[in-house]
């Protein structure tokens, strides 16, 4: 995921289409969001591993197919939660959106 912004007061950093939702929130309307600047790189824009919103400091690493959900490792193994849920590694859930949209867009064409 590629961050441009992050937000001042929730000390997050956002990708384009999470910055557009933030704006969005009625309680997160005032806040304070920074654009991102290059560093030397062309883009000004920094890779970001997305956190756990219940566990902040576990990257979320795992996709649950059965609840279209995003989870870390402690959400796996200590929620009962997704217990008979299909969950798997998120490098293979991107994997198969990215062959999905191909196949989509090529139908398109």
């Amino acid at each position: 995921i590629v961050a441009c912004s992050k937000c001042k007061d929730c000390n997050v950093f956002l990708c384009d289409v999470h910055v557009q939702v933030h704006r969005r929130s009625k309680r997160k309307q005032q806040h304070t969001l920074m654009e991102l600047h290059p560093d030397g790189g062309a883009s000004g824009q920094v890779l970001v591993a997305p956190k756990c919103q219940i566990h902040t400091a576990s990257e979320l690493v795992k996709f649950c197919k059965t609840c279209a959900f995003l989870l870390c490792e402690v959400c796996v193994s200590k929620s009962s939660l997704h217990e008979s849920h299909d969950v798997v590694d998120i490098g293979e859930a991107a994997d198969s959106f990215k062959s999905q949209f191909t196949s989509r867009l090529a139908a398109l064409a």
